[in-house]
């Protein structure tokens, strides 16, 4: 994406999963700076993948932190879809990418909106 990404409050970021292959599930390129979220994630999970499977769901090429987070998924939050829990990092790396880890398959106490 060649342009800045802004997902504002009231704004949905729609993510399916498929698959642990970079291919199989949902994810954009951010090359322009700002990424700014405040907007709602919604995760369809169509699989089960081991824990530790890691997502990158918004890969940043700016070289800028994120700004905001996803509507009630504070850095570090853990949510469930498709039966499996995920945990939220905005700063994943030394280009603050957006990941989505698998960390179990119990149910967490929040819950993303589906």
């Amino acid at each position: 994406m060649n342009a800045p990404l802004t997902i504002a409050s009231g704004g949905t970021y729609n993510i399916v999963i498929n698959g642990t292959a970079i291919l199989q599930y949902s994810k954009v390129t951010v090359n322009v700076a700002p990424i700014t979220l405040g907007g709602n994630l919604v995760v369809t999970n169509n699989i089960s993948a081991p824990i530790g499977t890691v997502y990158t769901i918004i890969l940043n090429q700016t070289g800028s932190p994120v700004i905001g987070t996803f509507a009630g998924l504070p850095e570090g939050a853990a949510f469930s879809a498709g039966g499996q829990t995920f945990q939220i990092s905005y700063q994943t790396g030394l280009a603050h990418d957006v990941t989505l880890t698998v960390i179990n398959t119990r149910r967490p106490t929040s819950r993303c909106r589906a």
